[in-house]
Protein backbone atom coordinates (compact mmCIF):
# COMPACT_ATOMS: atom_id res chain seq x y z
CA UNK A 1 0.00 0.00 0.00
CA UNK A 2 2.79 2.25 1.12
CA UNK A 3 5.86 1.09 -1.50
CA UNK A 4 3.76 1.63 -4.52
CA UNK A 5 1.95 4.87 -4.40
CA UNK A 6 3.69 8.45 -5.13
CA UNK A 7 4.05 11.25 -2.58
CA UNK A 8 0.93 12.50 -0.86
CA UNK A 9 -0.09 15.67 -1.35
CA UNK A 10 1.53 16.87 1.94
CA UNK A 11 4.72 15.05 1.76
CA UNK A 12 5.31 15.86 -1.67
CA UNK A 13 4.28 20.08 -0.84
CA UNK A 14 6.68 22.85 -0.28
CA UNK A 15 4.75 22.81 3.59
CA UNK A 16 6.01 19.53 4.57
CA UNK A 17 8.53 19.69 7.22
CA UNK A 18 9.61 16.00 6.59
CA UNK A 19 12.73 15.56 4.01
CA UNK A 20 11.31 13.90 1.04
CA UNK A 21 10.41 10.35 1.04
CA UNK A 22 11.48 9.99 4.69
CA UNK A 23 8.16 8.84 5.85
CA UNK A 24 7.49 6.64 2.31
CA UNK A 25 11.24 5.15 3.77
CA UNK A 26 10.25 4.59 7.39
CA UNK A 27 7.01 2.93 6.17
CA UNK A 28 8.56 0.75 3.95
CA UNK A 29 10.90 -0.11 6.98
CA UNK A 30 8.26 -1.89 8.96
CA UNK A 31 6.98 -3.77 5.70
CA UNK A 32 6.81 -7.32 6.65
CA UNK A 33 6.34 -6.40 10.96
CA UNK A 34 3.28 -4.44 10.71
CA UNK A 35 0.24 -4.40 8.02
CA UNK A 36 -0.47 -1.03 6.50
CA UNK A 37 -3.05 0.43 9.40
CA UNK A 38 -0.46 -0.28 12.33
CA UNK A 39 2.40 1.26 10.50
CA UNK A 40 0.62 4.51 9.88
CA UNK A 41 -0.52 4.39 13.53
CA UNK A 42 3.44 3.16 15.20
CA UNK A 43 4.47 6.02 12.79
CA UNK A 44 2.32 9.33 14.35
CA UNK A 45 2.55 7.60 17.77
CA UNK A 46 6.37 8.44 17.77
CA UNK A 47 6.20 11.72 16.46
CA UNK A 48 4.18 12.47 19.07
CA UNK A 49 6.13 10.58 21.69
CA UNK A 50 9.51 11.96 20.85
CA UNK A 51 8.00 15.59 20.07
CA UNK A 52 7.63 15.89 24.03
CA UNK A 53 11.33 16.16 25.96
CA UNK A 54 10.40 14.19 28.78
CA UNK A 55 8.86 11.53 26.65
CA UNK A 56 11.34 11.51 23.93
CA UNK A 57 14.49 10.71 26.55
CA UNK A 58 12.90 7.85 27.86
CA UNK A 59 12.02 6.44 24.92
CA UNK A 60 15.32 7.00 23.62
CA UNK A 61 16.84 5.65 26.60
CA UNK A 62 14.45 2.11 26.12
CA UNK A 63 15.55 1.42 23.05
CA UNK A 64 19.24 2.17 23.28
CA UNK A 65 18.50 -0.74 26.43
CA UNK A 66 16.22 -2.51 23.77
CA UNK A 67 13.88 -2.51 27.16
CA UNK A 68 11.03 -2.84 24.70
CA UNK A 69 8.02 -3.48 27.69
CA UNK A 70 9.55 0.18 28.82
CA UNK A 71 9.40 1.76 25.18
CA UNK A 72 5.94 0.78 24.84
CA UNK A 73 4.77 1.88 28.12
CA UNK A 74 6.65 5.58 27.63
CA UNK A 75 4.27 5.46 24.12
CA UNK A 76 0.96 4.05 25.02
CA UNK A 77 1.00 5.15 28.88
CA UNK A 78 -2.17 7.68 28.42
CA UNK A 79 -4.51 5.29 27.36
CA UNK A 80 -6.39 2.40 28.88
CA UNK A 81 -5.63 -1.09 28.33
CA UNK A 82 -8.72 -1.68 26.08
CA UNK A 83 -7.28 0.98 24.24
CA UNK A 84 -3.74 -0.38 23.25
CA UNK A 85 -2.84 -0.62 19.26
CA UNK A 86 -2.17 -3.96 18.57
CA UNK A 87 1.40 -3.40 17.41
CA UNK A 88 2.20 -3.42 20.93
CA UNK A 89 1.74 -6.88 21.54
CA UNK A 90 3.98 -7.29 18.45
CA UNK A 91 6.79 -5.45 20.21
CA UNK A 92 7.36 -7.01 23.22
CA UNK A 93 6.38 -10.67 22.01
CA UNK A 94 7.69 -13.94 20.64
CA UNK A 95 6.14 -14.83 17.48
CA UNK A 96 8.81 -13.97 14.85
CA UNK A 97 7.83 -10.30 13.59
CA UNK A 98 9.28 -8.71 16.75
CA UNK A 99 12.47 -8.49 15.96
CA UNK A 100 12.12 -7.00 12.57
CA UNK A 101 9.82 -4.61 14.36
CA UNK A 102 12.26 -3.32 16.61
CA UNK A 103 15.22 -3.18 14.33
CA UNK A 104 12.63 -0.78 12.39
CA UNK A 105 11.77 1.49 15.46
CA UNK A 106 15.24 1.55 15.93
CA UNK A 107 15.97 3.49 13.09
CA UNK A 108 12.64 5.14 13.09
CA UNK A 109 13.61 6.74 16.59
CA UNK A 110 17.05 8.10 15.22
CA UNK A 111 15.35 9.33 11.74
CA UNK A 112 12.30 11.02 13.76
CA UNK A 113 14.51 12.32 16.55
CA UNK A 114 16.73 14.92 14.21
CA UNK A 115 13.74 16.40 12.41
CA UNK A 116 11.60 16.59 15.60
CA UNK A 117 14.63 18.57 17.31
CA UNK A 118 15.21 20.58 13.84
CA UNK A 119 11.23 21.31 14.06
CA UNK A 120 11.55 22.67 18.06
CA UNK A 121 14.68 25.26 16.58
CA UNK A 122 12.77 26.38 14.21
CA UNK A 123 8.97 26.65 15.76
CA UNK A 124 8.81 25.44 19.57
CA UNK A 125 5.85 23.48 20.42
CA UNK A 126 4.53 24.86 17.89
CA UNK A 127 6.97 23.56 15.16
CA UNK A 128 6.23 20.15 17.02
CA UNK A 129 2.20 19.99 16.44
CA UNK A 130 2.99 20.94 12.64
CA UNK A 131 4.75 17.97 12.38
CA UNK A 132 2.40 15.62 14.12
CA UNK A 133 -0.21 17.26 11.42
CA UNK A 134 2.09 16.52 8.39
CA UNK A 135 2.34 13.18 9.64
CA UNK A 136 -1.33 12.50 9.77
CA UNK A 137 -2.21 14.25 6.53
CA UNK A 138 0.19 11.71 4.73
CA UNK A 139 -1.26 8.78 6.60
CA UNK A 140 -4.91 9.92 5.82
CA UNK A 141 -3.68 10.48 1.65
CA UNK A 142 -2.22 6.88 2.11
CA UNK A 143 -5.28 5.01 3.47
CA UNK A 144 -7.46 6.50 1.22
CA UNK A 145 -11.22 6.16 1.33
CA UNK A 146 -10.74 4.74 5.01
CA UNK A 147 -8.22 8.05 5.17
CA UNK A 148 -10.93 9.92 4.38
CA UNK A 149 -12.97 8.42 7.31
CA UNK A 150 -10.67 9.59 10.10
CA UNK A 151 -9.20 12.68 8.88
CA UNK A 152 -10.02 16.22 7.02
CA UNK A 153 -7.67 17.69 4.63
CA UNK A 154 -5.43 20.13 5.71
CA UNK A 155 -6.34 22.68 2.86
CA UNK A 156 -10.11 22.07 3.95
CA UNK A 157 -9.20 22.67 7.85
CA UNK A 158 -7.57 25.95 6.46
CA UNK A 159 -10.39 27.08 4.98
CA UNK A 160 -12.82 26.16 7.82
CA UNK A 161 -10.80 27.86 10.50
CA UNK A 162 -10.52 31.00 8.32
CA UNK A 163 -14.33 31.46 7.67
CA UNK A 164 -15.27 30.88 11.26
CA UNK A 165 -12.11 32.87 12.39
CA UNK A 166 -11.78 31.39 16.50
CA UNK A 167 -11.23 33.89 19.10
CA UNK A 168 -9.21 33.40 22.21
CA UNK A 169 -11.89 32.80 25.07
CA UNK A 170 -13.62 30.79 22.77
CA UNK A 171 -15.08 27.76 23.47
CA UNK A 172 -14.77 24.70 20.74
CA UNK A 173 -16.73 21.74 20.34
CA UNK A 174 -16.30 19.14 17.00
CA UNK A 175 -19.91 16.30 18.24
CA UNK A 176 -17.97 13.80 15.50
CA UNK A 177 -14.43 14.57 15.66
CA UNK A 178 -12.10 12.08 13.87
CA UNK A 179 -8.38 12.27 15.20
CA UNK A 180 -9.09 15.95 15.75
CA UNK A 181 -7.55 17.70 12.65
CA UNK A 182 -10.76 20.29 13.07
CA UNK A 183 -10.53 21.07 16.84
CA UNK A 184 -6.59 21.51 15.96
CA UNK A 185 -7.18 23.76 13.41
CA UNK A 186 -9.17 25.71 15.57
CA UNK A 187 -6.67 25.80 18.42
CA UNK A 188 -3.96 26.77 16.38
CA UNK A 189 -5.56 29.88 14.81
CA UNK A 190 -6.57 30.51 18.92
CA UNK A 191 -2.87 30.42 19.76
CA UNK A 192 -1.77 32.60 16.85
CA UNK A 193 -4.14 35.27 17.39
CA UNK A 194 -3.91 35.08 21.16
CA UNK A 195 -0.35 33.93 21.90
CA UNK A 196 -2.07 32.67 24.93
CA UNK A 197 -2.45 29.08 26.61
CA UNK A 198 -4.64 26.89 24.80
CA UNK A 199 -8.66 27.47 24.93
CA UNK A 200 -9.40 26.12 28.35
CA UNK A 201 -12.72 24.67 26.74
CA UNK A 202 -12.21 21.97 24.13
CA UNK A 203 -14.33 19.07 23.74
CA UNK A 204 -14.91 16.09 21.28
CA UNK A 205 -16.15 12.97 20.53
CA UNK A 206 -14.84 10.29 18.72
CA UNK A 207 -16.67 6.51 17.19
CA UNK A 208 -13.93 4.36 17.81
CA UNK A 209 -10.82 3.31 19.61
CA UNK A 210 -8.19 3.95 16.71
CA UNK A 211 -9.60 7.53 16.13
CA UNK A 212 -9.66 8.59 19.75
CA UNK A 213 -5.93 7.73 20.25
CA UNK A 214 -5.31 9.49 16.93
CA UNK A 215 -7.42 12.75 18.37
CA UNK A 216 -5.59 12.49 21.91
CA UNK A 217 -2.55 12.62 19.80
CA UNK A 218 -3.26 15.25 18.15
CA UNK A 219 -4.97 17.90 20.23
CA UNK A 220 -2.04 16.93 23.41
CA UNK A 221 0.67 17.52 20.78
CA UNK A 222 -0.91 21.22 21.12
CA UNK A 223 -0.54 21.42 24.91
CA UNK A 224 -4.37 20.07 25.24
CA UNK A 225 -5.21 16.72 26.94
CA UNK A 226 -8.19 15.13 27.87
CA UNK A 227 -10.33 16.94 25.51
CA UNK A 228 -11.85 13.82 23.32
CA UNK A 229 -14.53 11.35 24.74
CA UNK A 230 -13.84 8.07 24.02
CA UNK A 231 -16.33 6.10 21.96
CA UNK A 232 -19.22 7.88 21.08
CA UNK A 233 -20.02 5.27 19.00
CA UNK A 234 -23.42 6.79 18.47
CA UNK A 235 -23.34 10.51 18.33
CA UNK A 236 -27.20 10.81 17.05
CA UNK A 237 -27.87 9.17 20.70
CA UNK A 238 -25.57 9.94 22.99
CA UNK A 239 -23.93 13.13 23.91
CA UNK A 240 -21.01 12.72 26.41
CA UNK A 241 -20.84 16.59 26.70
CA UNK A 242 -25.15 17.13 27.68
CA UNK A 243 -25.62 20.30 28.70
CA UNK A 244 -22.24 21.68 27.57
CA UNK A 245 -22.98 24.89 24.95
CA UNK A 246 -19.85 25.89 23.05
CA UNK A 247 -18.97 29.56 21.17
CA UNK A 248 -17.93 27.21 18.35
CA UNK A 249 -18.60 24.07 16.84
CA UNK A 250 -17.05 22.32 13.64
CA UNK A 251 -18.06 18.84 12.18
CA UNK A 252 -16.60 16.59 9.06
CA UNK A 253 -19.29 13.87 9.66
CA UNK A 254 -20.20 10.99 7.67
CA UNK A 255 -21.83 11.27 4.54
CA UNK A 256 -25.25 9.77 3.72
CA UNK A 257 -25.25 7.84 6.95
CA UNK A 258 -28.49 6.06 7.65
CA UNK A 259 -29.45 5.80 11.38
CA UNK A 260 -32.39 3.62 12.34
CA UNK A 261 -35.36 5.17 13.59
CA UNK A 262 -36.00 5.29 17.24
CA UNK A 263 -39.55 6.45 18.50
CA UNK A 264 -37.78 6.77 21.49
CA UNK A 265 -35.64 10.06 20.54
CA UNK A 266 -36.86 13.14 22.13
CA UNK A 267 -33.83 14.57 21.95
CA UNK A 268 -34.14 18.53 21.88
CA UNK A 269 -31.64 18.74 19.31
CA UNK A 270 -34.46 17.34 16.86
CA UNK A 271 -36.14 20.26 16.51
CA UNK A 272 -36.64 20.42 12.68
CA UNK A 273 -36.58 16.35 11.59
CA UNK A 274 -36.02 13.27 14.23
CA UNK A 275 -33.48 10.78 12.14
CA UNK A 276 -35.84 8.38 10.65
CA UNK A 277 -33.83 5.56 9.03
CA UNK A 278 -33.22 7.49 5.61
CA UNK A 279 -30.01 9.44 5.13
CA UNK A 280 -30.32 12.09 7.73
CA UNK A 281 -27.11 14.39 6.67
CA UNK A 282 -29.11 17.40 8.14
CA UNK A 283 -29.91 15.93 11.52
CA UNK A 284 -25.73 16.70 12.06
CA UNK A 285 -26.92 20.69 11.55
CA UNK A 286 -29.45 20.33 13.85
CA UNK A 287 -27.02 18.78 16.07
CA UNK A 288 -24.74 21.30 16.08
CA UNK A 289 -26.92 24.33 16.73
CA UNK A 290 -28.18 22.33 19.90
CA UNK A 291 -24.65 22.83 21.20
CA UNK A 292 -24.04 26.60 20.08
CA UNK A 293 -24.27 28.99 22.66
CA UNK A 294 -26.26 32.32 21.79
CA UNK A 295 -24.00 34.36 19.40
CA UNK A 296 -21.93 30.87 18.59
CA UNK A 297 -21.30 29.63 15.25
CA UNK A 298 -20.72 26.19 13.21
CA UNK A 299 -19.58 24.93 10.53
CA UNK A 300 -20.26 21.57 8.72
CA UNK A 301 -19.47 19.93 5.78
CA UNK A 302 -22.01 17.74 4.40
CA UNK A 303 -22.50 16.17 0.51
CA UNK A 304 -23.95 18.73 -1.69
CA UNK A 305 -26.88 16.65 -1.89
CA UNK A 306 -28.03 17.58 1.72
CA UNK A 307 -28.53 21.29 0.21
CA UNK A 308 -31.37 19.62 -2.30
CA UNK A 309 -32.72 16.33 -1.42
CA UNK A 310 -36.18 15.93 -2.12
CA UNK A 311 -36.86 14.05 0.71
CA UNK A 312 -39.69 15.58 2.16
CA UNK A 313 -38.15 15.32 6.17
CA UNK A 314 -34.92 17.29 4.82
CA UNK A 315 -36.72 19.60 2.99
CA UNK A 316 -39.09 20.49 5.81
CA UNK A 317 -35.44 21.07 8.24
CA UNK A 318 -34.15 23.09 5.47
CA UNK A 319 -37.18 25.72 5.38
CA UNK A 320 -37.39 25.44 9.13
CA UNK A 321 -33.64 26.40 9.20
CA UNK A 322 -34.32 29.38 7.58
CA UNK A 323 -37.39 30.17 8.74
CA UNK A 324 -35.06 30.53 11.71
CA UNK A 325 -32.67 32.67 10.18
CA UNK A 326 -29.78 30.44 11.51
CA UNK A 327 -28.25 29.56 7.91
CA UNK A 328 -25.44 32.37 7.24
CA UNK A 329 -23.27 31.04 4.45
CA UNK A 330 -23.55 27.84 2.14
CA UNK A 331 -19.88 27.20 0.07
CA UNK A 332 -19.78 24.61 -2.38
CA UNK A 333 -16.36 23.39 -2.74
CA UNK A 334 -14.86 21.29 -5.55
CA UNK A 335 -15.19 17.31 -5.94
CA UNK A 336 -11.84 15.52 -5.43
CA UNK A 337 -11.04 17.18 -2.20
CA UNK A 338 -10.98 14.09 0.39
CA UNK A 339 -9.20 10.63 -0.05
CA UNK A 340 -10.37 7.99 -1.88
CA UNK A 341 -13.48 9.65 -3.03
CA UNK A 342 -14.77 12.18 -5.82
CA UNK A 343 -18.07 13.39 -4.03
CA UNK A 344 -18.10 17.32 -3.78
CA UNK A 345 -19.29 18.52 -0.23
CA UNK A 346 -20.91 21.98 0.89
CA UNK A 347 -19.45 23.75 3.61
CA UNK A 348 -22.70 25.12 5.85
CA UNK A 349 -21.90 28.27 8.30
CA UNK A 350 -24.59 28.73 10.69
CA UNK A 351 -25.27 31.18 13.49
CA UNK A 352 -27.33 30.94 16.70
CA UNK A 353 -28.64 34.40 17.36
CA UNK A 354 -28.64 38.13 15.86
CA UNK A 355 -26.64 37.78 12.59
CA UNK A 356 -25.30 40.83 10.78
CA UNK A 357 -27.40 40.22 7.72
CA UNK A 358 -30.26 38.91 9.16
CA UNK A 359 -32.53 37.76 6.91
CA UNK A 360 -29.92 36.77 3.79
CA UNK A 361 -27.99 33.98 2.69
CA UNK A 362 -24.77 34.11 1.19
CA UNK A 363 -23.78 31.40 -1.56
CA UNK A 364 -20.39 30.71 -2.84
CA UNK A 365 -19.79 28.65 -5.87
CA UNK A 366 -15.96 27.58 -5.15
CA UNK A 367 -16.69 24.28 -7.13
CA UNK A 368 -14.25 25.27 -9.80
CA UNK A 369 -11.43 26.52 -7.19
CA UNK A 370 -8.28 24.23 -6.14
CA UNK A 371 -6.04 22.61 -8.61
CA UNK A 372 -5.08 18.79 -9.09
CA UNK A 373 -2.03 17.61 -7.21
CA UNK A 374 -1.34 13.93 -8.81
CA UNK A 375 -4.39 12.30 -10.51
CA UNK A 376 -7.27 11.96 -8.08
CA UNK A 377 -6.72 14.34 -5.65
CA UNK A 378 -7.67 18.10 -5.76
CA UNK A 379 -6.26 21.01 -2.61
CA UNK A 380 -7.84 24.60 -2.13
CA UNK A 381 -4.49 26.63 -2.71
CA UNK A 382 -3.98 30.13 -0.12
CA UNK A 383 -5.69 32.26 -2.78
CA UNK A 384 -8.56 30.22 -3.04
CA UNK A 385 -8.81 29.99 0.83
CA UNK A 386 -8.61 33.82 0.76
CA UNK A 387 -10.66 34.81 -2.03
CA UNK A 388 -14.17 32.48 -0.10
CA UNK A 389 -13.02 34.48 2.95
CA UNK A 390 -12.58 37.76 1.49
CA UNK A 391 -16.23 37.36 0.22
CA UNK A 392 -17.86 36.15 3.55
CA UNK A 393 -15.92 39.26 5.46
CA UNK A 394 -17.22 41.42 2.72
CA UNK A 395 -20.66 39.96 3.25
CA UNK A 396 -20.57 40.18 6.81
CA UNK A 397 -19.21 43.68 6.97
CA UNK A 398 -21.85 45.08 4.31
CA UNK A 399 -19.11 45.74 2.16
CA UNK A 400 -21.16 42.73 -0.90
CA UNK A 401 -21.31 43.01 -3.82
CA UNK A 402 -21.99 40.14 -6.01
CA UNK A 403 -19.63 38.40 -7.84
CA UNK A 404 -21.37 36.48 -10.87
CA UNK A 405 -20.33 32.90 -11.20
CA UNK A 406 -18.58 33.42 -7.63
CA UNK A 407 -21.20 34.80 -5.27
CA UNK A 408 -24.76 35.85 -4.53
CA UNK A 409 -26.84 37.35 -1.43
CA UNK A 410 -30.15 35.83 -1.75
CA UNK A 411 -32.98 37.16 1.03
CA UNK A 412 -34.10 34.28 3.16
CA UNK A 413 -38.35 35.19 1.99
CA UNK A 414 -37.17 34.38 -1.86
CA UNK A 415 -34.99 30.93 -0.49
CA UNK A 416 -38.44 29.85 0.98
CA UNK A 417 -40.20 30.75 -1.79
CA UNK A 418 -37.82 28.54 -4.19
CA UNK A 419 -38.46 25.33 -1.66
CA UNK A 420 -35.90 25.59 0.19
CA UNK A 421 -33.38 23.95 -2.52
CA UNK A 422 -29.93 25.56 -1.24
CA UNK A 423 -27.21 24.31 -3.64
CA UNK A 424 -25.21 27.39 -4.38
CA UNK A 425 -25.30 26.57 -8.33
CA UNK A 426 -28.84 27.13 -7.94
CA UNK A 427 -28.46 30.55 -6.88
CA UNK A 428 -25.03 31.95 -7.95
CA UNK A 429 -25.52 32.57 -11.70
CA UNK A 430 -22.64 31.69 -14.17
CA UNK A 431 -20.74 34.23 -15.76
CA UNK A 432 -22.24 35.18 -19.25
CA UNK A 433 -25.10 32.72 -18.46
CA UNK A 434 -29.21 34.87 -18.02
CA UNK A 435 -30.38 34.34 -14.61
CA UNK A 436 -33.28 32.25 -16.00
CA UNK A 437 -30.85 29.11 -16.37
CA UNK A 438 -30.66 29.09 -11.93
CA UNK A 439 -33.48 26.56 -12.40
CA UNK A 440 -31.78 24.22 -14.70
CA UNK A 441 -28.85 24.28 -12.90
CA UNK A 442 -31.12 23.34 -9.74
CA UNK A 443 -32.25 20.33 -12.10
CA UNK A 444 -29.09 19.04 -12.32
CA UNK A 445 -28.17 18.95 -8.70
CA UNK A 446 -31.09 17.11 -8.00
CA UNK A 447 -30.37 14.80 -10.49
CA UNK A 448 -26.74 14.42 -8.80
CA UNK A 449 -28.17 14.06 -5.35
CA UNK A 450 -30.44 10.59 -6.59
CA UNK A 451 -27.30 9.80 -8.25
CA UNK A 452 -25.37 10.17 -4.75
CA UNK A 453 -28.38 8.52 -3.10
CA UNK A 454 -28.49 5.40 -5.52
CA UNK A 455 -24.85 5.23 -5.13
CA UNK A 456 -24.85 4.70 -1.09
CA UNK A 457 -27.84 2.16 -1.88
CA UNK A 458 -26.14 0.09 -4.15
CA UNK A 459 -23.05 -0.11 -1.83
CA UNK A 460 -24.94 -1.06 0.96
CA UNK A 461 -27.15 -3.63 -1.03
CA UNK A 462 -23.71 -5.26 -1.84
CA UNK A 463 -22.16 -5.16 1.67
CA UNK A 464 -25.50 -6.72 2.59
CA UNK A 465 -25.49 -9.53 -0.37
CA UNK A 466 -21.86 -10.38 0.84
CA UNK A 467 -22.85 -10.59 4.23
CA UNK A 468 -25.58 -13.27 3.21
CA UNK A 469 -23.32 -15.26 0.50
CA UNK A 470 -20.59 -15.70 3.63
CA UNK A 471 -23.69 -17.41 5.85
CA UNK A 472 -24.51 -19.83 3.32
CA UNK A 473 -22.39 -23.63 3.46
CA UNK A 474 -22.37 -24.95 0.09
CA UNK A 475 -24.42 -28.62 0.09
CA UNK A 476 -23.94 -30.84 -2.47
Amino acid sequence: MFADEPPSPVEAGEASPFPDGMLFALADAFRGALDSVETGDIILTMVWALGDPERRSDLTGAILREDWSAAVEVMTSAWPLDAQPGWTRTLVGSGGREQSLQAALQSAAARLGSVILEAERSGGASGVACLFSSALEWLSDREGKRGGEFSTPRTVVELVVALVAPRPGESLFDPFCKSGTLLAGAADAILVAGQDPPPERIAGQTPDTRTWRLADMNLSARGIRNAVGRRAEDPMRVDLYAGDLFDLVLCNPPFNVRWPADPAWSLPQWRYSVPSGKMTNLTWLQLALAKLEVGGRAAVLLPNNAAVSENSAERRARLDLLDSDFVECLVALPAQLFPGTAIPVTLWVLRRGERARAGEVLFVDASELGHMQGRTRRVLRRQDTDRIVAAYRNWSGDAHRDVVGFTESVAVDRLIEFGGDLSPRAHVRPAGTPTGTRAAALAVDQQVARLQILEERILGLDSEIAGQLARLTWKP
